[in-house]
């Protein structure tokens, strides 16, 4: 998944957030006003931190200010109105993992989580959580550095991809697994905390189960991830803690198998909240989860079709030996506008689909890449394999072929991921 060019308009947004109307020293300071101290608390959200040890920076990276263990509450100079914060772990150091809620998480002197933030008001909330993190390395690997307009461009962005309202904005407080049954959703402003509570219990869980741990599963997606989309992309494969072409499905089924989770600690949510974590959905770079086909971990099963009595089997890392030998050749038909196209199956397990003459995809089944898959579909109405090959390159194209019961190939498509549509499909009959 690939991070969109920001947009002009968002550009021109930014100018005037960072004070494009007014000039201003090299402090950040708006010429015309006079500076004052601002207090701010920093709302670190990995799962709830004790013992914690928050630093707060100028963008040349000077200390303000480094707080004794726990300390949340800080002073701003006046005349400072950008800064970069860092939430460093301890010996003693701990967090509550939401994915692991009856053992508390060692966050050691050798982690650290940070944000970045304009400072616009006195007893200003700035949140520290792993997409803030993420927003930090992408301004600067990406951005070319913490700088006013990167902070305010590189948290839109990272927001906008994981569409969360504003990810400085802190997610509502979850210390105990039975803070669940108290999360809100009555006004907007708690709809919005609570949404982003659960995407994170849901990226929480999506780790824990991928890495099949019990040990600091949070931690180490945002690590993972973190680095991963430091240049702008999600695009990590394989991933150990998510599948890079999949993370609204992987959070999506995360999300629903932790109300099983809830359940066998005698957590009971109110209707509303209970209807609200169910139809939750996650969209990550413009794509949605897919209700009808959640993928599963490999080897799993899951609801396939639209039909609730259809299975799903997903199995991964597949090679040119899944192919069957009647699929090895050309095949050719028309797109859904009356064009030629044709897809020429190797025996070496490249896929190469071609629309109007011209190749519009290419990938191949080499058993190296979680993003190789075969999908087995079961039920009285559909018997069907459908192979799926990605590849995420600069332009992430999506190659995919399917076999009816009697073998026969059938379909082609080609998508484009960055927008989520499909733009050919071929039909061979």
């Amino acid at each position: 998944m690939r991070l969109h060019p920001i947009a002009l308009t968002l550009m021109t947004l930014t100018l005037a957030a960072c004070g494009g109307g007014g000039s201003s020293d090299s402090s950040g300071s708006t010429t015309g006003t006079t500076p004052t101290a601002k207090n701010i608390v920093i709302v670190p959200s990995l799962g709830k931190l004790e013992n914690e040890i928050i630093t707060l920076r100028k963008l040349n990276d000077d200390i303000i200010a480094t707080g004794i263990p726990g300390q949340t509450s800080f002073t701003v100079p006046a005349g400072i109105n950008a800064i970069r914060i860092e939430v460093a772990g301890s010996p003693t150091a701990t967090y509550f993992d939401e994915a692991v809620p009856d053992t508390i998480q060692p966050f050691p002197a050798t982690a650290k989580m940070e944000a970045m933030a304009m400072v616009v008001a006195d007893n200003q909330q700035i949140a520290v959580t792993p997409l803030t993190n993420i927003a930090v390395a992408y301004a600067r690997e990406t951005l070319h550095g913490v700088t006013e307009f990167s902070i305010v461009v590189g948290n839109a962005t990272i927001s906008n991809f994981f569409s969360i309202n504003d990810i400085l904005t802190p997610a509502a407080k979850i210390e105990s697994i039975t803070d669940f049954a108290g999360l809100k959703i009555n006004t907007l402003i708690s709809k919005e905390a609570t949404s982003y509570a659960l995407f994170l219990t849901a990226l929480s869980k999506y780790s824990a189960t991928k890495l099949n741990t019990t040990s600091t599963p949070m931690l180490k997606i945002m690590q993972e991830m973190t680095e991963d989309m430091k240049d702008g992309y999600l695009d990590k494969s394989p991933a150990a803690s998510y599948v890079a072409n999949n993370v609204p499905n992987g959070l999506k089924v995360a999300l629903n198998d932790y109300a099983g989770v809830l359940t066998s600690h005698s957590v009971t949510l109110p209707i509303d909240l209970s209807n609200f974590m169910t139809g939750y959905t996650f969209r990550v770079n413009n794509i949605s989860n897919d209700p009808n086909h959640p993928d599963t971990a490999p080897g799993g099963t899951g609801t396939g079709s639209t039909d609730p009595t259809v299975t799903q089997t997903v199995t991964y890392n597949i090679g040119p030996d899944a192919l069957e030998a009647g699929w090895i050749g050309t095949l050719t038909g028309s797109d859904l506008d009356a064009k030629p196209c044709s897809l020429n199956v190797a025996a070496d397990g490249t896929l190469s689909l071609y629309n109007g003459g011209v190749l519009v995809s290419q990938d191949k089944l080499n058993k190296g890449s979680e993003d190789m898959r075969i999908r087995n579909f079961d039920s009285g109405q559909l018997s069907s394999t459908f192979i799926i090959a990605k590849a995420s390159t600069d332009v992430v194209n999506i190659t995919a072929f399917g076999a009816d019961a009697s073998g026969k190939i059938r379909v082609a498509e080609f998508a484009d991921d960055s927008t989520g549509k499909i733009k050919y499909v071929c039909q061979f009959k």
